[in-house]
């Protein structure tokens, strides 16, 4: 059954994704919907799923709420093998509840800021030379030196017409400590050539599994695991030699509203 009553049921079964069957197990119009998830394969166990609702209007009124805060949850069992990736797991699904909630608010209301995610499959990404700039440290602390860093470096870029490409800005992920917060990488400007003392890299010229994102730079993480998770569906093995990289083909600079900013992520492959 495929209907929204209790006892309903959404089942799939695929070569990438396994097979299983979402069965609805409880309703509570207008508070939550609790659902119990079975996975068939590639391997076999349960989960119980939920999404509370909560207004979350500016203001409490007595009419319908304006605003609706969901909440999305899983719990499960794991067996004591497993209970050392605990961390990593509660982590990656957390990027797909975090891109999942972002889908389906962009379903409600088209005006919001929402991620739009397409899997644009094995692509050849040239070779180009960069004006970088390097950073080692916290995740967090990365945003804000990337949007000091790319004014700068475009700064360095503009004046001299002759050395500007008409090419997007990248930044490359050499190392990425998830759990610890961590990450080792590059933020480039595309030039034709490098001036004395000024720090370069050529990236590009090989393999990748590239994704798109258009939306706000804050579901990037979640893409990148989305990415990172299709790439090794499709049996594709990742190039841990070379960086990944993300290419800001629309930033914030060429269009104001994030749900137009397009980056596309690409996940080098052997």
């Amino acid at each position: 059954s495929s209907d929204l009553a209790i006892g309903g049921t959404h089942a799939w079964d695929g070569t990438k994704i396994g097979a299983g069957q979402m069965q609805h197990a409880a309703m509570v119009e207008g508070e939550r919907v609790d659902i119990l998830l079975t996975f068939l394969r590639p391997f076999k166990s349960k989960a119980d799923v939920s999404f509370a609702f909560k207004d979350a209007s500016a203001e409490a009124s007595s009419g319908a709420p304006t605003a609706t805060e969901v909440t999305w949850s899983m719990q499960a069992k794991m067996p004591i093998f497993m209970r050392p990736f605990i961390p990593m797991l509660a982590m990656m699904i957390g990027h797909d509840f975090a891109l999942g909630l972002g889908f389906l608010r962009g379903k409600i209301d088209p005006a919001s800021e929402h991620p739009k995610l397409k899997f644009e499959g094995e692509q050849q990404v040239p070779s180009q030379l960069y004006l970088t700039e390097h950073f080692e440290g916290t995740l967090e602390a990365m945003r804000g030196v990337m949007f000091e860093a790319y004014p700068r470096l475009w700064s360095l870029v503009e004046p001299d017409p002759s050395r500007n490409v008409a090419a997007p800005a990248i930044a490359a992920y050499h190392k990425i400590k998830p759990l610890k917060g961590t990450v080792k990488m590059d933020m480039g400007m595309p030039v034709s050539r490098i001036k004395q003392g000024e720090q370069s890299a050529t990236f590009g010229a090989g393999r990748y599994f590239v994704t798109t994102l258009k939306g706000n730079y804050d579901f990037i993480g979640s893409a990148w695991n989305a990415a990172y998770g299709q790439a090794k569906m499709s049996k594709l093995k990742i190039d841990k030699r070379r960086p990944a990289l993300e290419i800001y083909d629309v930033n914030p600079m060429q269009a104001t509203h994030s749900n137009d900013w397009t980056t596309r992520l690409c996940v080098p492959i052997k």
